[in-house]
């Protein structure tokens, strides 16, 4: 029994680490799955469990094989380095979904309390976008935004002035800038693409 449960848990990892090493989406449900990539630790630690109380060898190594490739995968999203030498400048960056612009209020709150240099704000409405203009032009009077409805909308705002780039082009807006911090161009990009529901990840 310890065997098979040990099998099942590495087989289903086994298909999303499969599906991210081939760099693939794969299908529903491992679509979805890889989305939580570092929680596989948890049923391949429960599967070498039930491998070592079966003294199950293959499953073992099938175990440890796998904690192997999630270490490998996992660590980029972690990693920090500093660069050589002497910084040449400190941002302070706030990010918000304001869902539909349902939480401008609180978002205004919270830039006023923690003052950031830049915000990224997704899901940013017509009235939304309208209320950070009026609100915060004092301390961000600098933006780029991509204009839209419901989750379509989202704005850039920064303490330092900004050019248009490229947006990314999508289903709901991710504009994009360049910031000039000090004399020295620092590219901006928000993203917000949209989420992997069944049926609908070709979007």
């Amino acid at each position: 029994m310890r065997t098979v449960g040990a099998a099942l848990l590495f087989a289903g990892v086994s298909a999303v680490v499969g599906c991210r090493a081939a760099d693939t989406d794969g299908p529903t449900p491992v679509t979805q799955l890889l989305a939580f990539l570092p929680w596989l630790l948890v049923p391949t630690g429960a599967g070498l469990l039930f491998a070592l109380l079966a003294r199950w060898r293959t499953g073992l190594v099938w175990g440890v094989v796998l904690l192997g490739l999630l270490a490998w995968f996992i660590e980029p999203y972690g990693k920090s380095t500093e660069p050589a030498g002497r910084p040449v400048a400190s941002l302070r960056v706030l990010t918000s979904n304001v869902e539909f612009g349902r939480g401008t209020g609180p978002l205004i709150g919270a830039v006023r309390r923690e003052k950031p240099d830049l915000v990224f704000v997704q899901e940013c409405d017509p009235g939304c976008e309208a209320a950070l203009r009026q609100e915060l032009a004092d301390t961000l009077p600098h933006r780029v935004a991509v204009s839209g409805g419901g989750s379509e909308g989202s704005v850039i705002l920064s303490r330092h002035p900004l050019r248009d780039a490229d947006p990314v082009p999508g289903t709901m807006g991710m504009p994009a800038a360049v910031a000039d911090v000090g004399g020295r161009p620092v590219r901006l990009q928000l993203a917000h693409p949209m989420p992997p529901l069944p049926g609908q990840t070709a979007l």
